[in-house]
């Protein structure tokens, strides 16, 4: 059976980080730049006037049309999130927030994301 670990004498040694400068100053992790891009505004068309709103409330009302329309992964999703917020909205962590925003933009991204053809977007 080969060895799979590289030579003692390569390996980085106990104590001593194998990244000891770290992250580069400035460059932006995902939740930051998931942050950034779901404030961005985008105009929406609702019910044939023009509407300035957030890409994360754009995303919440396709996710909920979705759903009505009978979509079964959006309503699991969007079921989901429901719980989270509504079981216990004071005692729901950032981390059980994240994990439902984290669901959501996977179930959008893999099952909604359509080319825009100009800057304007219709919801519903």
């Amino acid at each position: 059976m080969a060895n799979h670990r590289p030579p003692k004498h390569t390996q980085f040694k106990k104590g001593i980080s194998g990244n000891p400068g770290g992250r580069p100053k400035g460059a932006l992790n995902i939740s930051t730049v998931m942050q950034r891009a779901l404030k961005e505004t985008i105009v929406v068309v609702e019910e044939g006037k023009k509407k300035t709103i957030s890409k994360m409330e754009a995303a919440v009302k396709r996710l909920v049309d979705k759903a009505i329309a009978g979509d079964m992964s959006a309503f699991r999703v969007l079921s989901d999130l429901s719980r989270i917020l509504e079981d216990s909205p004071e005692r729901a962590t950032s981390a059980d927030l994240e994990l439902a925003d984290q669901k959501l933009l996977e179930s959008l991204l893999s099952r909604f994301a359509q080319p825009e053809k100009s800057g304007d977007f219709a919801i519903g």
